[in-house]
């Protein structure tokens, strides 16, 4: 199969929801043969669309190497939790303020780090997080291993 009989298959494909909304204009279009500007207008959008994923992958590396200096090299301690509220990954500032290993923490809830009292406070606010993207001014009081 050849560019042209590529691009004739995805013309063919792309007009589903206009099947929809408009039926009668759909089977009309799916009938007859794109001209050859459409065709070319549609090998341009497909360039666009490699130019731009090209783009992004080139830039995901710099980006994740960034993103990872800022976590590993801040004071602060940082967490990441999955949507049940599970760690994904803890920045060594975290463990080395609270006293854990990675091993103790990755895949572990958040809620069992945290002080008892403070366990229902966390998933009333963790839920609303999920639903609007961010929390300010929410506090918890976590446990800290007894070790010496």
């Amino acid at each position: 199969m050849d560019r042209i009989d590529l691009l004739w298959n995805s013309f063919l494909i792309t007009p589903k929801k206009a099947i929809t909304h408009h039926q009668n204009q759909a089977c009309m279009t799916m009938n007859a043969k794109p001209t050859y500007e459409e065709l070319e207008r549609r090998v341009q959008e497909l360039e666009k669309r490699e130019s731009e994923d090209k783009y992004a992958t080139d830039a995901l590396p710099e980006s994740e190497r960034i993103f990872k200096k800022l976590f590993e090299k801040k004071p602060l301690g940082y967490q990441s939790l999955d949507k049940n509220g599970h760690f994904v990954v803890v920045s060594q500032s975290w463990l080395e303020t609270l006293g854990y290993t990675e091993e103790e923490v990755i895949g572990k809830s958040f809620v069992d780090f945290l002080h008892p009292v403070w366990r229902c406070h966390f998933k009333e606010n963790f839920t609303r997080f999920k639903a609007i993207g961010e929390i300010i001014g929410v506090e918890f009081e976590m446990d800290v291993p007894n070790r010496k």
